[in-house]
């Protein structure tokens, strides 16, 4: 007994197990994930590139421990930096990659297009018969 798939098959399973692929390859957890989009997402409505907790704990109504949990975990992993203000010789944060999360998704996504690309390749009737332009012969013995 054997299963037949399609090409077809392939893209619609790839399209389901690519949010499964994007979390399982971060470095963060999903609830850090998700309070780390939440941030870029606040910053870049209010056109700003640094941020404090209080105004964080303030806007996207978070308990202080639990931001403190998600910026050191964020800290840890390169994900957002602490910045020095010159002026109030304070603290903030900013995001130091905002794309990243967009990348690796389209990272994941061209992995797994290529992989169809290869399938696609392997399986069309001309790849079966030709090479380099040549029709190949079966050699009998």
């Amino acid at each position: 007994m054997h299963i037949e798939t399609t090409i077809e098959d392939i893209q619609e399973a790839n399209e389901l197990i690519i949010d499964v692929l994007l979390r399982k390859s971060d470095t963060i957890t999903g609830a850090t994930r998700n309070y780390l989009e939440s941030l870029k997402d606040y910053l870049k409505k209010n056109n700003q590139t640094t941020f404090t907790n209080a105004e964080i704990r303030r806007n996207l109504r978070i308990k202080e421990t639990t931001l403190r949990r998600y910026n050191s975990q964020l800290l840890a992993e390169n994900y957002i930096q602490r910045v020095k203000k010159s002026k109030t010789k304070s603290y903030c944060f900013e995001v130091v990659d905002v794309d990243e999360y967009s990348n690796l998704k389209a990272q994941i996504n061209g992995a797994l297009q290529n992989c169809i690309t290869q399938i696609e390749l392997a399986t069309s009737p001309q790849s079966r018969h030709q090479q380099n332009g040549e029709v190949k012969e079966k050699k009998v013995s």
